[in-house]
Parts: C-alpha cells; sequence; structure tokens
C-alpha cells in the first residue's frame, strides 16, 4: 500500500490533476512506444528493460539472463524526461 500511496503522491504533486488519469501500467506504455521506435536501441535491450520474454529461439534457449543494469542505462537515459 506505501508504494502506491507514494506512487500517486510523486504523480500529483509533478503533474498535477492530469495524474489522475495516469497509473504506473501507463508509464510502461510510454517506455515501450518511446523504446520501440528508436533505432538505437535493440529489440532484446528493450525486452530485458520491460521484462518481456525473449522473442527469438536463440534467445530463449542461450540467452536467459538479463544483462547487468550498467549496460541498458543508456537506454534508460535515451527516454525524455516526463517529470
Amino acid at each position: 500500500m506505501a508504494v502506491g500511496f507514494n506512487w500517486h503522491k510523486l504523480l500529483h504533486a509533478q503533474l498535477g490533476e492530469d495524474a489522475v488519469k495516469k497509473n504506473s501500467h501507463a508509464f510502461r506504455h510510454y517506455v515501450t512506444d518511446e523504446l520501440r521506435y528508436r533505432q538505437d536501441v535493440p529489440d532484446l535491450s528493450r525486452r530485458h528493460l520491460l521484462g518481456h520474454s525473449n522473442s527469438s529461439e536463440e534467445n530463449r534457449r542461450y540467452g536467459q539472463r538479463t544483462p547487468p543494469l550498467p549496460l541498458l542505462k543508456p537506454f534508460i537515459d535515451a527516454l525524455p524526461r516526463v517529470f
């Protein structure tokens, strides 16, 4: 409960009344859309960031581990700032 309360408190402080229309899943959609259409973000890196399964047979069979966060950080930094 505390995480949800603090999340909405932060959103309201940053977005005002627009925060009522947003939940954490809305930001997941935002990240998906932003990263999907960038040429410099590989599909596999986007999938790791979002916690999606690996789509190819090669990735499923040989790529079970998510890379360390420092390797994914440049893709996180590429996202436009919302607040």
